[in-house]
Parts: C-alpha cells; sequence; structure tokens
C-alpha cells in the first residue's frame, strides 16, 4: 500500500497503525506531537488500533515553543 506522510510517498504493509508507522520512520518519543489522518487528527488513544489505509494522507505535527 502507499500512503503519503508528510508530503512524502511511502509503502507500508497492510494492517500498519499509526503506532506503527511512527516507530518504522524513528519517532519513539511521542510527546508533543499529533497525528492528522486525511486533515483529521486522531487522537493519541487510537494510534494502536488506527489502520492505515492506501491512499491516506498523514502529517505529524510538532508542537514547538517560543514566541
Amino acid at each position: 500500500m502507499k500512503i503519503e506522510f508528510n508530503n512524502e510517498e511511502k509503502d507500508i504493509d497492510q494492517g500498519e497503525t499509526i503506532a506503527s508507522l511512527l516507530d518504522k520512520v524513528g519517532i519513539k518519543d511521542q510527546k508533543g506531537i499529533a497525528v492528522a489522518v486525511n486533515e483529521t487528527i486522531c487522537p493519541k488513544d487510537d494510534w494502536g488500533s488506527f489502520l492505515l489505509s492506501d491512499g491516506d494522507k498523514v502529517v505529524l505535527i510538532v508542537a514547538t515553543a517560543g514566541g
């Protein structure tokens, strides 16, 4: 399957979840981040069970401090 992750095309396996995708791309510390799938924020509690589908657009949003 193919998805778009932060504007880059990625090949993923059937049954891939948000949590497994984040692990696969090397994101271990999940504090201060949010994930949107097809322009809808997915609650962090659902990341382990939210199955990605072919053609999904996934955006990782990182909180930053400053002014």
